[in-house]
């Protein structure tokens, strides 16, 4: 049997912990008694949650992050060394959304897209990497989601980052294993966040996409506890809700039938932007 991850003691920096899923995640692991390190692109997003981990009688610091930034990046995990003496864990959590039919991409949208949600993800495990591996172990958890590994119509390029996260982990963690690092990547389904009110949205918004998606929102207390359980067990890949899970089966077994069904799903997207 896997002897349990013991997280007391531990140093673990959650990227996007301002709202959220980041949020949830770096509650979570602060209540198993990780000291955790909560980023977001301004303080106001962060210590707030910060104040509400230590007010529980957790062990948590603010810091600001911009994501897209290398030279960010690496100051907030020098940061973190030189304070704690290592670190034993990095969540790759910030994500930006666009949703809207891809015709109305903006050029910049795009680049934004790619420098958040794939290359932050890749320059900060480059750091965390390089840490972790002269330490001798560490882990490595990539926020990905089921339009990581199946169609995403309305939410193409986003998709396109998430299929990226998920590429470079699997590759990461076949070159990373032997130096005691694990690279693990979780596939979210709807999860009840600000990500997608607060995305980029086109004719007439984000919101009108739960229209469309037959399932309800998971809560983000809920989803984070399931996640923290993947990490410790250290499985490659960790999905929640439950449907996630049956969705990565379906897109390998029966392609043509998610398929279809990501054609339906774009049909029903056009009949509710029409209204």
């Amino acid at each position: 049997m896997k002897r349990e991850y013991e997280w007391a003691g531990r140093t673990v920096l959650v990227t996007g912990a301002g709202t959220g899923v980041g949020r949830a995640l770096a509650i979570e692991l602060a209540s198993r008694g990780a000291t955790v390190f909560a980023t977001a692109r301004a303080l106001e997003k962060c210590q707030p949650l910060v104040d509400e981990i230590q007010a529980a009688g957790g062990t948590a610091f603010a810091a600001v992050l911009d994501v897209p930034d290398p030279q960010d990046f690496a100051r907030v995990i020098e940061t973190i060394v030189d304070q704690e003496g290592r670190l034993d864990v990095l969540v790759n959590n910030a994500a930006i959304m666009f949703v809207g039919e891809y015709y109305d991409m903006d050029p910049e949208i795009i680049d934004d897209l790619v420098r958040t949600n794939l290359t932050g993800v890749m320059t900060g495990s480059l750091f965390a990497y390089r840490q972790m591996r002269r330490q001798g172990h560490g882990r490595i958890l990539n926020i990905s989601s089921i339009g990581g590994f199946m169609p995403n119509p309305s939410m193409s390029a986003y998709g396109a980052t998430k299929f990226g996260v998920r590429g470079f982990s699997d590759s990461l963690a076949a070159e990373a294993q032997e130096y005691g690092v694990e690279v693990q990547v979780a596939f979210l389904g709807l999860i009840e966040s600000e990500m997608l009110e607060k995305a980029e949205a086109v004719n007439p918004g984000a919101t009108q996409v739960h229209d469309v998606i037959p399932f309800r929102p998971q809560p983000t207390g809920i989803a984070a506890s399931r996640i923290v359980r993947g990490l410790e067990r250290g499985d490659r890949a960790i999905f929640t809700p439950g449907y996630a899970r049956l969705f990565w089966y379906a897109q390998r077994l029966f392609p043509r039938m998610i398929y279809r069904g990501a054609l339906d799903s774009m049909r029903r997207y056009r009949e509710v932007m029409a209204e």
